[in-house]
């Protein structure tokens, strides 16, 4: 009996401590914002797109999508031809993210209309939600960006949470603003 129980205290305290090492059950801040600082620090820094669409606190399903979009060539594509101007709308498909995408002739994106779906949220704004709604769950979300060259970047957070058979529909800005 004796052993019995040892072995069951022994069980918790690991499974407890293994808990708190699990992405889905512990977020670090510092983790988040280190994760895409380095991200920032590539080749494309001189892209407007990627110095307009690079947020720290996007999911990795995000900056992977972003970084696809950003390493395509057009000029490598079948499609292009150089002989004429024109622009280049171009559909990206990856895991929960879609992005649509018009280059102009030299390649450089002038504009893009992305979509992700049930992504990680930015930490700030599960906390920020989570205080603000106590024991109620996040349930499913889409984040939309939509870039413009040398305008503003508009992006949204559709979020959906549930509480027992209620559902609430809430809507933030990039700074994590609600939106009624």
């Amino acid at each position: 009996m004796k052993h019995l129980f040892l072995t069951l205290v022994a069980l918790f305290i690991y499974a407890t401590s293994n808990a708190q090492q699990n992405d889905l059950a512990f977020l670090s801040k510092s983790d988040a914002e280190t994760t895409h600082k380095f991200k920032r620090k590539t080749a494309h820094y001189g892209n407007a797109y990627f110095r307009t669409v690079a947020i720290y606190s996007t999911s990795k399903i995000v900056t992977d999508l972003q970084q696809e979009v950003l390493n395509f060539n057009l000029k490598n594509d079948a499609i292009f031809d150089k002989s004429e101007r024109a622009t280049y709308r171009i559909v990206f498909n990856k895991n929960q993210g879609k992005a649509v995408v018009t280059y102009n002739t030299d390649g450089t994106i002038i504009a893009s209309k992305e979509t992700y779906k049930n992504i990680k949220l930015p930490y700030e704004l599960r906390v920020k939600i989570s205080k603000i709604y106590p024991e109620w769950a996040f349930e499913k979300n889409i984040y939309t960006l939509n870039y413009l060259n040398n305008k503003d970047l508009k992006a949204l957070y559709t979020i959906q949470i549930k509480k027992g058979n209620a559902k609430k529909r809430l809507k933030f800005n990039d700074r994590y603003q609600r939106i009624d």
